[in-house]
């Protein structure tokens, strides 16, 4: 092996490396520095790849190793790897429209990282497609992963968006878990109009982790991961423009827009600051505190709810949306409650309509949408609301225990009510429906 091609420093910034054929390097020591890729990026940024080969590596883990740095890597091929393929440890980029074929471990291998993953095809890895860990937090859009030991694995408090792929004939469709318990938790994907088909196992998880999906077909929890409904306020968040309404698997024709980042947001975090991050419990609550990056409500025998106050100022003709992540266990019926200047606007999710005199004043001004709970607390699914111009003053979140539920109490073996608990990740309000205009650059 004749060693590595390594672009290091500021004076690397800028590099632009095209049309070029990188085969049989081996990797590197100088200067007491490890270099584990036959090409390898350290410290530098805007660094481009075009159009290249890297094959045949020997002896180096990684084909590409990319280290504290940002890059662009775009129609280029990655083939019979010794390891990983890529190898990207606390960098940022993209990876555009490559061709990853036959790794000896990963074709990509995130740690810390948040790049945008788009429309590649993965194939024939030994290991996984996709190892996604140590809180890496990649855009993962339109990529074809198939005849992979492990097509994509989620892990330690990693968040990948996985937003139109399709996983095609894997051992092992798609898999969650926490590896280093020093992370405290395991993954949480979210899931968007994507495919499974033909793996032999669909989907694995552990206890440590949980998943958010919509519009996901062929994993083994589908029957959970129903549409939630017009989901084009998420391509507009990542800046993603579909020329046909969005479906499950990848799209033909995509564009680049300008991303239409949320108007307000929380998400809640398992930390050293305040227990309910200025929710307020009243009514039947019997717990409101924060656990594992969710907002845990428990409520007994009347209806639970969590309250705070927002300064939303909705103006001009559009609506805007709100996005709120939940599940519930032994809850009857649950309620998201926006009040406003002008009484509340109320989205309720339950299949059947509750005409009791509170929750039809509480439906003053109404938007109303019925939502099964599956009780399944690691999947969870969206609650969508749309809010027309005002000015909004309150959000709360209500939940009603499912009555008679009863269970044994370890500490006593006696039997006790059974808590109804409901969990939220937090909420987004995203701005109306995304401008129909288009960027000239184009997907395929």
């Amino acid at each position: 092996p004749w060693g590595t091609f390594a672009l290091q420093g500021e004076g690397a910034n800028g590099s632009q490396v095209s049309n070029t054929e990188f085969a049989q390097g081996g990797g590197a020591l100088i200067d007491r520095i490890e270099y584990t890729g036959q090409v390898t990026v350290h410290h530098a940024h805007g660094v481009v790849f075009d159009h290249d080969l890297f094959r045949d590596n020997l002896r180096s883990d990684d084909n590409v190793h990319i280290l504290k740095s940002d890059f662009v890597i775009r129609n280029s091929h990655f083939q019979r790897s010794n390891s990983d393929a890529l190898d990207l440890d606390i960098s940022s980029g993209d990876v555009l429209q490559n061709v990853f074929d036959t790794s000896g471990n990963d074709a990509l291998d995130l740690m810390t990282s948040t790049p945008r993953i788009i429309g590649n095809v993965i194939r024939g890895s030994d290991d996984k497609g996709i190892s996604i860990g140590e809180a890496s937090k990649p855009f993962i859009f339109n990529n074809l992963i198939e005849h992979c030991n492990r097509g994509m694995e989620v892990k330690d408090r990693s968040e990948p968006i996985v937003l139109n792929n399709e996983f095609v004939g894997n051992k092992i469709g798609f898999r969650e878990r926490r590896k280093n318990w020093q992370y405290g938790g395991g993954g949480w994907p979210t899931i968007i109009n994507t495919v499974f088909r033909d793996n032999k196992v669909q989907h694995l998880s552990d206890p440590f982790s949980r998943l958010t999906g919509t519009g996901v077909v062929g994993l083994d929890s589908a029957s959970s991961l129903e549409n939630a409904g017009d989901m084009s306020w998420f391509y507009a968040r990542f800046g993603i423009r579909v020329d046909q309404p969005a479906a499950p698997g990848r799209v033909a024709n995509w564009s680049f827009v300008p991303a239409r980042p949320a108007i307000d947001q929380d998400l809640f975090d398992d930390d050293f600051g305040p227990i309910s991050d200025g929710w307020v419990p009243s009514g039947g609550t019997t717990r409101l505190e924060k656990r594992r990056d969710v907002m845990v409500l428990e409520a007994e025998r009347t209806t639970g709810i969590a309250s705070r106050q927002v300064d939303w100022q909705i103006a001009g003709p559009d609506s805007a949306t709100l996005v709120l992540e939940v599940q519930g266990r032994d809850v009857d019926s649950a309620m998201v409650i926006v009040g406003s200047d002008r009484g509340s606007i109320t989205h309720a999710f339950r299949p059947d309509d509750d005409t009791s005199p509170e929750r039809s004043a509480m439906r003053a001004a109404a938007v109303a949408r019925g939502l099964q709970l599956s009780g399944n607390l690691h999947t969870f699914h969206y609650v969508i609301v749309r809010l027309p111009p005002g000015h909004y003053t309150s959000l709360s979140i209500t939940a009603d225990p499912r009555p008679g539920v009863s269970h044994v109490q370890r500490s006593t073996g006696l039997s006790v009510l059974r808590h109804g608990r409901l969990e939220f990740r937090g909420y987004a309000l995203y701005p109306g429906q995304p401008a129909p205009t288009a960027s000239a650059s184009r997907g395929h």
